[in-house]
């Protein structure tokens, strides 16, 4: 399903169980006066007229328009993870078989991935994430376009290419950079910062809808307990905060060493030993709150992985399927 029409569902839903939705309407200011007061703010609808509210509460959900965080300059980019995208839509390219028809693929190149997503009526998201290598030396012109650029990336993986072959782009290409940020401070007297708002990461493990709805659950807490205890909303606000902060950091852990030859080995091979393969499945599918029998899986996984990474830097233990030479073409398909 394309986002924009799981949105609309999910703004129907709102509009069926008795909130009042307003459409077309552009937030363009919020200002936030002393302790206790209500904010005010601005909007403009389709007309161009001004609209003015004074809610008790403010929830933030302007996804990667980040609305207060930029206002407020409390949003910092993610160094670690300073990636650039292209994608588009095509018809005709290759689903997998049977049961796994619907699946997202992931397929990895030298310098970032690529994502496969299958939407309705016979079309398919194909996107590249890539690190900063990937666009050094981006040409200007000619072959510089985003959809030069996407093209380009497409032939030159062999397993996209293979699935791509003789699909037709029906869409325009799409790019955006600095993909992953974060605010400083997501709440504040009066207000929340919930999902996309608050932060993003590299949707490399496809967590950003799911985070968004946890967010929105903790959000809608922390504000309805703010409409009786202010006190009490806050300590919920803050709690939001660190609860996705802490999520992002447990999935950002993984997706910042996926161009590492041992994290690519062991992602290629899995293996259950300690439930570690368990572990990893269990919280990119969901369980982001790290509760015990997930915790320690993946702190067996970590481990697995500082070991391996040091042997393999003096030269030993065993050997690393991922680790070509720099020079060589390299795209894996994980499905």
């Amino acid at each position: 399903m394309k986002r924009s029409e799981f949105d609309a569902l999910l703004f129907a839903n709102a509009r069926r169980r008795g909130a009042t939705t307003l459409e077309n309407i552009q937030v363009i200011d919020a200002a936030f006066g002393a302790a206790g007061e209500r904010a005010s703010v601005t909007a403009r609808d389709a007309t161009g007229a001004t609209l003015q509210f004074r809610p008790r509460y403010v929830l933030d959900a302007s996804g990667r328009d980040t609305f207060l965080a930029g206002r407020l300059r409390v949003k910092d980019m993610n160094k670690y993870n300073n990636t650039a995208a292209v994608y588009a839509h095509f018809r005709g390219v290759t689903r997998r078989d049977g049961e796994l028809e619907g699946y997202i693929s992931i397929h990895l190149a030298e310098d970032g991935w690529f994502w496969l997503i299958p939407l309705q009526d016979g079309l398919m998201s194909i996107g590249f994430v890539g690190n900063q290598s990937a666009w050094k030396g981006r040409p200007k012109g000619n072959g510089g376009t985003p959809e030069e650029m996407l093209l380009a990336r497409i032939a030159g993986s062999p397993t996209v290419a293979a699935r791509a072959a003789g699909a037709e782009m029906v869409s325009e290409v799409f790019s955006t950079g600095n993909y992953s940020y974060r605010a400083r401070q997501g709440y504040g007297d009066g207000y929340l910062m919930i999902g996309d708002a608050f932060g993003f990461v590299d949707p490399m493990f496809s967590t950003g809808v799911l985070m968004a709805m946890t967010a929105g659950e903790l959000g809608a807490e922390a504000a309805h307990a703010w409409l009786d205890n202010p006190a009490r909303g806050q300590v919920l606000a803050s709690r939001t905060n660190q609860e996705m902060g802490r999520a992002m950091d447990r999935i950002g852990w993984l997706i910042y060493r996926i161009n590492d030859p041992v994290m690519r080995s062991l992602f290629m091979a899995p293996r259950n030993t300690l439930w570690m393969r368990d572990g990893i499945i269990n919280m990119l599918a969901g369980n982001l709150h790290g509760d015990l029998r997930a915790v320690v899986p993946i702190l067996s996984f970590k481990a697995m992985f500082h070991t391996l990474s040091a042997l393999h830097r003096w030269g030993f233990g065993p050997a690393m399927p991922e680790a070509l030479p720099a020079t060589a073409p390299m795209a894996l398909a994980a499905e």
